[in-house]
């Protein structure tokens, strides 16, 4: 019984420390990749009118791709092999 407590006592020691370490690192690129737009956006405006579009059609396709894969057969098998499995 003492083991499985340690064991799960360091497993949330782990997840304590790395959880703000991840959100530090996705808040850091996210405002590293906003900060990039802005100034390209500032020295030249005319990137706005390229800018808005292709993140449309990124929403696009992406919402497209993840609503074409929940029905493949392939990505289902697959996932199904991998539950299995344990990946």
């Amino acid at each position: 019984m003492v083991p499985i407590i340690r064991s799960n006592c360091v497993n949330l020691f782990q997840v304590d420390i790395m959880i703000p370490m991840h959100i530090k690192d996705i808040l850091n690129s996210t405002f590293s990749v906003l900060g990039t737009l802005f100034v390209i956006c500032y020295a030249s405006p005319i990137i706005i009118a390229f800018v808005i579009p292709m993140i449309g059609l990124f929403i696009f396709l992406q919402s497209s791709y993840l609503s074409a894969s929940r029905y493949s057969t392939v990505h289902n098998s697959f996932q199904f092999n991998c539950t299995g499995v344990g990946c």
